[in-house]
């Protein structure tokens, strides 16, 4: 029963969304909120339906039910397509689903079963697998893969991997390498997380006024931007406010 509420409350917040964020008349949100079941299927048949043909939304809508009933339907197709037709390419998408479910371990092992043959330095892989080593905390295997990654394909998300090398010499206790790192990245990073992550670092080893110099940069270079741009380096903007003040 308390899934079946949940259930029907995810349904009326996403029709009433929908039909906000689509200019609906605001009679949908009375009908959708103070008749449930009835509200929500007139509006579905009236409104959504003669749009939905082919829609993207219609499809996000159905996922976010589905993910809502049952969870774990992705990772549970993931292993049994792995199962029957154990392929490279099958291998791979479970291992993003359990990078999605949380069980890196795991992941682990099915990137590196990935990585052998004509496949033993697929840069999707080696960069997932980095990713996993990181998120458990085995930061010298993380590094290992990225510089593999880096002297094979150095083309392949180079921001990306780049930042997730600096962090992983961060904490596997090379500061100073990383320091150097992160320096050279922050000059073309496209966001202010290597800027930040930088600034800190300098402050944690006593560099206090070259931090505040990078803070004081990244609160410059915010003002100039774009509104979109401040609004998606929010949280690091306020950071480093909070570092200057």
């Amino acid at each position: 029963m308390p899934l079946l509420f949940v259930l029907g409350i995810l349904v009326q917040v996403t029709f009433a969304i929908h039909a906000i964020k689509n200019g609906k008349d605001r009679y949908w949100i009375f009908i959708i909120m103070c008749f449930p079941l009835l509200g929500c299927l007139v509006y579905f048949l009236v409104e959504m339906l003669p749009d939905m043909h082919h829609s993207r939304a219609a499809k996000d809508i159905g996922q976010a039910v589905i993910k809502t009933v049952d969870p774990s339907r992705d990772l549970r197709q993931a292993r049994e397509k792995f199962e029957f037709t154990p392929t490279f390419n099958n291998s791979k998408a479970l291992g993003d689903e359990l990078v999605k479910s949380g069980l890196h371990e795991e992941a682990i092992q099915t990137y590196r079963s990935c990585l052998c043959g004509p496949h033993l330095k697929e840069p999707y892989c080696l960069f997932a697998l980095a990713q996993s080593y990181f998120a458990t905390e085995k930061f010298l295997e993380a590094l290992d893969c990225l510089e593999t990654l880096g002297d094979t394909r150095p083309d392949y998300k180079p921001a990306e991997a780049h930042l997730l090398y600096c962090r992983a010499l961060e904490l596997s206790g090379n500061e100073n390498k990383a320091l150097n790192e992160y320096e050279t990245l922050s000059r073309h990073y496209p966001g202010e997380e290597a800027r930040c992550r930088y600034a800190l670092l300098l402050k944690k080893n006593g560099h206090v006024h070259q931090a505040r110099d990078v803070f004081q940069r990244v609160l410059v270079e915010a003002k100039m931007a774009p509104k979109y741009y401040r609004s998606s380096q929010k949280d690091w903007i306020s950071m480093a406010r909070q570092n200057l003040s």
